[in-house]
């Protein structure tokens, strides 16, 4: 057999593997790129899912983003720092926008692009088979009650003060399939995405927290907004919660919940209970790359 590769402009990209035989017999697939020569410092390359609407692969923060010196200005994505909290969604989408034209604050779809491929790594799940036991949901037991800094990758129960030898629920990184690792995408500050919903949200008569997964859902929310691929799971796996709220002045979006969420907290969590003013010490942001 002999190969040849073509590999895309962007390290982010495709590239076209052909593989032929003696016999002069060839196949062409389509693999990706898993090399993150193209993103930032501190971004990580994620592939496009059609599935949940995305479609362009993208560079999402290694990190949930931190003061670049006081908390003003373009935010940074580094190990080092606790997480710029306190700030709201329209500002966060400024502080996104800052850092450059490329710039913007993670969309819903990104989100859910990041989820799947969570949900679909063997890695991140307790009994290291995909859909059996639950993925780690990080720093959510309230131990410390506070946001921490993150650190390297091989001390990612940083913190928490438990020990990720073994799997651990509190556990601070996933690994995406494409081997990737991001940290804090469940717990330790929740985050603000670009989505506002006032209307037509799934489960809108609900109060309180409840199951994703066994919503109806509406037209401004089918299931790839927000269920998980597997829709057999709950929060016992460690998906998440989800805050429908019943306010129609609230709305604005955040996902993945905070250092004492819990069970509430997980890759899927969302919540719509935040108005436009809305600011607390549990709430981040996280930038995407594109």
């Amino acid at each position: 057999m002999s190969g040849s590769v073509y590999t895309a402009p962007s390290a982010i990209g495709s590239a076209v593997v052909t593989v032929s035989d003696t016999a002069g017999t060839s196949q062409a697939s389509l693999i990706t790129i898993v090399s993150n020569a193209n993103c930032p410092a501190n971004f990580i390359p994620v592939p496009f899912n059609n599935a949940v609407g995305t479609t362009a692969n993208f560079c999402v923060s290694k990190y949930e983003m931190k003061c670049n010196g006081t908390c003003s200005g373009a935010p940074i994505s580094a190990a080092a720092g606790l997480p710029w909290v306190s700030i709201t969604q329209t500002d966060a989408k400024t502080a996104c926008a800052t850092m450059g034209g490329q710039y913007h604050l993670i969309t819903n779809a990104e989100w859910m692009t990041i989820a799947r491929s969570i949900e679909a790594t063997a890695t991140n799940w307790s009994t290291g088979t995909v859909n059996s036991g639950a993925i780690n949901r990080g720093h959510t037991d309230g131990t410390p009650g506070a946001t921490l800094a993150a650190s390297s990758d091989d001390d990612a129960c940083n913190g928490t003060g438990q020990s990720c030898t073994v799997f651990n629920d509190q556990r601070r990184t996933h690994v995406l399939a494409n081997g990737q690792t991001i940290w804090d995408f469940s717990g330790n500050a929740k985050e603000f995405i670009d989505w506002q919903l006032t209307s037509d949200r799934a489960g809108s008569g609900a109060g309180g927290y409840v199951e994703l997964n066994t919503q109806t859902v509406t037209t401004s929310m089918p299931a790839n907004t927000f269920k998980s691929n597997t829709t057999a799971l709950n929060s016992a796996n460690g998906i998440g919660l989800y805050w429908p709220a019943t306010d129609g002045s609230n709305g604005y979006a955040a996902r993945g919940g905070h250092y004492s969420n819990n069970a509430q907290a997980g890759i899927y969590h969302l919540d719509f209970g935040q108005n436009a003013s809305y600011t607390s010490a549990q709430f981040g942001f996280r930038c995407v790359y594109q």
